[in-house]
């Protein structure tokens, strides 16, 4: 990449040497974008080099396969071996999962009061806004204490996240608990994301029965179940009933953003648990950027994940970050970087695919929508497949899923994507047999 961007730079000295001012007026973009394209931090995006090049007055056919050339092999770079990914120690726009725990760090202060909280509260509600990382203090943090104990009372904890049908699903999984376990067992339901109960077109039938089954397990004054209920801030007062229901056994627990101790840990031991360090320098500027963006903790961990693609033996640096595009455009530039290397057919899919996966309102507000099953479309195989490989897309050996709002929020090809969205309706049914909504 360095060689690549050194030689863009002679180009320009070549032609003259006209300001970037000048250079963006006769290509119609902003100065900035030229100047950030040279900066040797990060890979310019194809359509950027072209328009350089253009105004340049230099040979936009071999450009192009230079482009092509050097983008090849800054990937090989950036990108470890299967091996190497799978014990990376950050879990980019997605949350901490159970089997995550090994790196979740930073949140002892509020496991440690939500824990105190279940020992004398039959109901938990652990709210706060979108990005804050509500579901890995759940998944990563919670479950593992409980399932590890020691805990008073013994408890076994059920997660779950509302679908199509919550009330049989969580009837499933406690005949399951009680299948497992030879004497009576104290129940601790997690359910994450409580708000898609209400998002998600669940039947209003099932919607009862499973609020019902919940104040069942908790009903008794001294009962030793408990019922976690993660939901978005701006959907709590969903919760209202079950809190209004437990009364003074119920409590609440609001997630605000990572303090600047607390992000450091999170960067830091997740690394060191890896056998890595990081540089001082890429902790510091974190924490000095991190409070003025939205989705601040799935943009810096998929900046950081990016950045350990990238890292220097076992030092996890800032170059490497700034090369990614750091918290600002690390997400946007993975994603174009996955596009631009799809044929068209491909990204056509992917596009029709990412269109049924979210929805953005008039506002810019960004609705995630449920899974889709995956079929046998070869293009769209190869479009997920990329985007699922970088940390874009989640997918299970039958569906695929957007991990969160962040991606929507930060690259905005996606956001135009999805304000074309009623246009291109007709076009997605093509797909139809091998893309459908899940049930």
């Amino acid at each position: 990449m360095e060689r690549f961007v050194g030689e863009l730079r002679d180009l320009r000295r070549s032609a003259g040497n006209p300001s970037y001012r000048e250079l963006a007026r006769r290509a119609h973009y902003a100065p900035t974008t030229f100047s950030s394209a040279v900066s040797g931090y990060r890979m310019p995006t194809l359509e950027v080099t072209l328009a350089f090049v253009t105004a340049c007055e230099g040979d936009v056919v071999r450009w192009e396969e230079l482009w092509r050339q050097a983008d090849s092999q800054a990937r090989t770079a950036a990108t470890r071996s299967s091996e190497g990914v799978a014990r990376a120690p950050y879990r980019g726009l997605g949350p901490y999962e159970p089997h995550h725990a090994e790196w979740f760090f930073g949140r002892d202060r509020l496991l440690n009061r939500l824990t105190a909280m279940l020992t004398v509260r039959r109901v938990a509600v652990v709210s706060g806004a979108s990005g804050t990382g509500k579901s890995s203090l759940l998944r990563a943090g919670l479950i593992p204490r409980l399932s590890a104990g020691p805990a008073r009372p013994a408890w076994l904890p059920i997660l779950m996240t509302p679908g199509r049908h919550p009330a049989g699903e969580l009837a499933r999984r406690m005949r399951g608990a009680a299948a497992r376990t030879p004497h009576e067992v104290a129940l601790v339901v997690v359910v994450d994301q409580f708000e898609e109960l209400y998002t998600r077109g669940v039947d209003e039938a099932e919607q009862a029965e499973l609020l019902a089954t919940l104040r069942a397990l908790v009903r008794e004054p001294h009962s030793r179940h408990r019922v976690v209920a993660g939901v978005r801030a701006e959907y709590s007062e969903r919760t209202a009933d079950l809190l209004a229901y437990a009364g003074s056994a119920a409590g609440r627990l609001t997630v605000e953003e990572m303090t600047g101790p607390e992000l450091r840990e999170s960067i830091v031991l997740s690394a060191r648990q890896a056998g890595l360090a990081v540089e001082r320098a890429l902790v510091a500027r974190i924490a000095a950027s991190a409070p003025s963006r939205p989705y601040a903790l799935p943009r810096i961990s998929h900046a950081m994940l990016e950045a350990w693609r990238r890292r220097r033996g076992v030092i996890i640096t800032l170059g490497g970050y700034e090369a990614a595009g750091g918290i600002s455009d690390a997400v946007e530039q993975t994603a174009e970087s996955v596009h631009t290397a799809l044929s068209a057919p491909e990204r056509q899919a992917l596009r029709w695919t990412l269109q049924r996966l979210a929805r953005l309102d008039s506002a810019g507000n960004v609705s995630l929508l449920e899974a889709v099953r995956t079929g046998t479309n070869p293009a769209a195989a190869v479009a997920v497949g990329r985007m699922a490989s970088a940390g874009l897309l989640t997918t299970t050996p039958d569906s695929v899923a957007i991990p969160h709002a962040a991606l929507v929020t930060a690259w905005p090809r996606l956001r135009a994507w999805l304000r074309e969205e009623p246009a291109s309706q007709p076009r997605i049914a093509h797909l139809s047999s091998s893309y459908r909504s899940a049930s």
